[in-house]
């Protein structure tokens, strides 16, 4: 993290300004998860720049929330004890958001991916048979669409500036976790030993394997969630207002203090509604689950 950095390399203007005053104080300050997470995320920033940046916004705010309180402090009389306080307060939750802001754009990205390995490590596959090597697998994939392809491109960036093939691949898999992570691991010695068509159609097999057991699993539960809304929204409310009726035939005005007539009101306005847009949200999540 003791690296000197040419600020005017960075494109954006914040990032300069903030680099040339907090460049030395950012510098000094090593925070592994950071770096981590803004090499996953592939946000292409040093570590002592975006520090500068998230103490300069942070600061920003700070200042901009002081002038704020000043100008409406007269509003504020039986609050004036904490006003100094927020500037503070605003401080530490700005830096804490600039904190974890790489790490949500990282798991965004490791996501995407997992989405769209099956297909396109297939598609591997079938090009690698085809007789196409690494390379031009490469490079064909990264004319695609999709955060797999811009990993794909960002490989060839590297090659086309002069580096080996093996070198890119493990810059790109100390930029990335869980299966995807393996997959490029394994993809890096499978080649260097020259055994990659077979590597890709072994772990293609497995990968579509997987898919489908899993879609199985996620499509055995969407029935069961189909006989529970049958349950819940068909048979239970036939029954409950059946039961409402009887109970008003027999002179029993009330139930826990509240009429039937408004105890049916309440089921069909409210609570029929409300269990038909659970199910709803359940039943799309379940969707989402399969279409992956």
């Amino acid at each position: 993290m003791g690296v000197e950095i040419d600020a005017k390399s960075y494109t954006y203007p914040l990032q300069n300004i903030a680099y040339r005053l907090f460049g030395g104080i950012a510098s000094s300050l090593y925070i592994p998860s950071l770096e981590n997470s803004l090499n996953i995320a592939m946000m292409h920033i040093h570590p002592s720049v975006y520090i500068s940046y998230m103490i300069f916004i942070s600061i920003i705010v700070s200042i901009a929330s002081s002038a704020l309180l000043y100008i409406i402090s007269n509003a504020l009389e039986n609050y004036i004890h904490l006003l100094p306080v927020i500037p503070l307060y605003l401080f530490m939750l700005t830096f804490l958001l600039f904190y974890i802001y790489p790490r949500i754009r990282a798991n965004e990205r490791m996501n995407k991916i997992e989405q769209e390995m099956v297909n396109n490590v297939g598609l591997m596959a079938t090009l690698t048979s085809a007789g196409m090597r690494l390379e031009e697998i490469i490079t064909y994939l990264a004319r695609g669409s999709g955060q797999f392809a811009k990993d794909m491109k960002w490989v060839i960036s590297k090659i086309v500036v002069g580096m080996d093939t093996i070198t890119a691949l493990h810059m790109l898999e100390e930029r990335s976790t869980g299966r995807y992570k393996k997959f490029i691991t394994e993809l890096i010695d499978a080649y260097r030993i020259g055994n990659v068509t077979e590597y890709l159609i072994n772990i293609s097999n497995i990968m579509m394997n997987d898919k489908r057991s899993k879609m199985q699993k996620s499509i055995e539960s969407m029935n069961v969630i189909g006989e529970m809304y049958i349950v819940i929204m068909i048979v239970f409310p036939i029954l409950a207002i059946i039961m409402l009726v009887i109970l008003g035939m027999l002179d029993s005005n009330s139930i826990i203090g509240i009429s039937t007539i408004d105890m049916m009101r309440l089921m069909v306005y409210v609570l029929i509604p409300l269990i038909g847009v659970i199910m709803l949200i359940v039943s799309d999540s379940m969707i989402s689950k399969v279409m992956r």
